[in-house]
């Protein structure tokens, strides 16, 4: 049976970063113009051998820094021209002098199974899903560690998230987002139906979770992972990986951990 301690987050502690050559990678979102902008002022600083790759744009930009350039191995600091921008920094003319705070966080190592084709494995840094592909309600069998905890869950369909995706899609299934850093998975549903009254669940990291479809044929389920369409699934494995992560930089007045601490609590109206 698992106990509370077995789920005591264990913060992954950041370390302090410097670019002290100020040699960098460039990626930003060309179709926004505030961020080509930006990218500009950057551009002088683009160089081999990199220290860092710079992302502008907003927190949908840095995933996809992250899909296509996690193997690299350089830390990721990233520059909001978008919205909400948890993932990012405001831009700054001096973070190349200053002393950054560095997290590394590891990504989930994602299997689907299609119908018809070999299983096809992906990483995600957010959160991976499956969702109801017709107006037929999603029947979902849900395995922790391998064996079944939930034999069949009535719902429009069901996430895994890490604790950096638990403040996305996760939050609006009711998820309570968790710092970015705790050890902790987050594996969520949308409009349950059955088990009645199931809430969100809040597993450690090195928990392995597999959503398999009961009804593929009346009842068939799209998977995604970090918002890119896997297209229909049968079932979806995630654990953390055992290689795949990702370091991120931030100013310390950006903290995520600290931001994520602020937005929790309304403003208070004057």
């Amino acid at each position: 049976m698992m106990t509370a301690t077995d789920l005591t987050p264990v913060p992954l502690m950041p370390n302090t970063f410097r670019l002290p050559h100020r040699r960098v990678r460039l990626y930003f979102d060309r179709d926004k113009h505030e961020a080509g902008k930006l990218a500009e002022q950057v551009r002088p600083f683009v160089a081999e051998p990199a220290e860092a790759i710079v992302v502008i744009g907003g927190d949908g930009t840095m995933l996809r820094a992250i899909r296509h350039h996690w193997p690299d191995r350089l830390p990721f600091f990233g520059l909001n021209t978008g919205h909400l921008g948890f993932l990012l920094n405001d831009p700054t003319d001096d973070f190349w002098d200053r002393e950054l705070r560095k997290y590394r966080l590891p990504l989930l190592d994602v299997e689907t199974t299609c119908r018809n084709r070999p299983p096809i494995r992906n990483v995600a840094f957010n959160d991976c899903w499956v969702e109801r592909e017709t107006g037929q309600t999603a029947w979902i069998e849900v395995c922790v560690n391998g064996v079944t905890r939930m034999e069949k869950v009535v719902a429009d369909g069901m996430l895994i998230a890490t604790a950096a995706g638990s403040t996305s899609y996760a939050r609006a299934m009711g998820a309570t987002p968790l710092p970015f850093n705790a050890e902790l998975l987050t594996l969520a549903a949308s409009n349950v139906l059955l088990p009645a009254f199931w809430r969100p669940a809040v597993l450690p990291l090195d928990t392995t979770i597999r959503l398999r479809n009961l009804d593929p044929d009346k009842r068939p389920l799209r998977g995604f992972i970090d918002g890119i369409a896997q297209g229909p699934v049968v079932e979806m494995t995630a654990r953390s990986s055992d290689t795949a992560a990702v370091e991120l930089l931030f100013a310390p007045e950006y903290d995520p951990v600290a931001k994520l601490a602020v937005t929790q609590f309304p403003e208070v109206p004057k």
